[in-house]
């Protein structure tokens, strides 16, 4: 398994490229800085998502792009680029958040721009990303949180094979109000 802790030229060990055919994930650079504003600055974005505000300016992301290989060298989130491969279009970004090879599971997260929603591209991601994580990584269990209002959400999940494991009541404050959250979870010790 890979050691997801190593500091030898972490950004080659930890952001391979990853792909599908019709998406590619790969690290992040500053020069996409002004992409992620802008995708992830729709307000649309920060309602169905758990941490990313609105307004959402050019200094936060390039400071969120900018502690990629940080957090990834201390295992705390691998985060990659979700472009699109006939393009090279930047469309969003997916991470594994807290792996933990020790008991062989990590968290996933995602986001994707409003106007390559309904394309597939999300579920497509989070295919890829899990087979890569699991057969590479050695990791054998995932989960993911959305919000109850976040149907697109709940459907890339469920198409990538997770399954509804509960919800969390009053989990967290969102623009000031408390927000329920879907669990869901997928297993490949079990298959």
């Amino acid at each position: 398994m890979t050691n997801l802790n190593s500091s030898v030229d972490a950004a080659k060990v930890l952001f391979p490229k990853i792909s599908s055919s019709r998406i590619l994930l790969r690290q992040f650079t500053l020069a996409d800085a002004e992409d992620v504003q802008t995708l992830a600055g729709d307000k649309r974005i920060a309602d169905t998502t758990v941490n990313i505000p609105h307004p959402y300016s050019l200094e936060l992301a390039r400071v969120w792009i900018g502690n990629h290989i940080k957090f990834a060298s201390e295992s705390k989130a691998l985060t990659f680029a979700l472009v699109l491969a006939s393009t090279k279009t930047l469309v969003g970004a997916i991470s594994l958040l807290n792996p933990n090879k020790v008991n062989s599971r990590s968290d996933i997260g995602y986001w994707i721009g409003v106007n390559y929603w309904g394309n597939g591209y999300c579920t497509e991601a989070v295919q890829a990303l899990v087979a890569y994580s699991n057969q590479t990584l050695g990791l054998t269990r995932f989960t993911a949180q959305c919000m109850v209002n976040n149907i697109g959400s709940a459907r890339v999940l469920q198409k990538s094979g997770f399954i509804h494991e509960g919800t969390l009541k009053k989990h967290l404050i969102k623009n000031g109000k408390y927000v329920d959250l879907h669990l869901y979870g997928i297993n490949f010790s079990e298959r």
